[in-house]
């Protein structure tokens, strides 16, 4: 299903949701060429998305709880964090991995499935 048109991306297809609260928060996308971006939703009524090209495996350590969330964003060489313009298409923010503000990324040492015993 297509998602949105990002800029300097091109149109993405919601792949795979990872969680879901009222609507996606963290999900898979493909662009045309088959790459993977994770996507995390941080206010979407404004089009905030943080969005990382990501690999297969690292999907799968961060799914297995190998790696953080944080870890798997920061894996991406590039970061793209979006809003919308006048006609409601992603417009993006670059920034390399490494000078991305950690407000922007998922808390540090959140995994994906967090198991808690009382």
């Amino acid at each position: 299903m297509q998602w949105y048109k990002v800029d300097r991306i091109g149109n993405l297809e919601e792949e795979t949701i990872l969680v879901y609260g009222n609507e996606p928060v963290l999900f898979v996308c493909t662009d045309e060429e088959k790459n993977k971006y994770l996507v995390e939703t941080i206010d979407a009524f404004e089009g905030n998305f943080l969005i990382a090209q990501i690999e297969d495996n690292i999907i799968y350590e961060m799914i297995n709880n190998k790696i953080t969330m944080y870890n798997a964003f920061k894996q991406s060489k590039k970061l793209f964090y979006t809003s919308f313009d006048k006609d409601y298409n992603l417009k993006s923010k670059v920034y390399s991995s490494d000078k991305i503000p950690d407000k922007l990324l998922p808390k540090k040492d959140a995994f994906l499935f967090s198991s808690t015993t009382r």
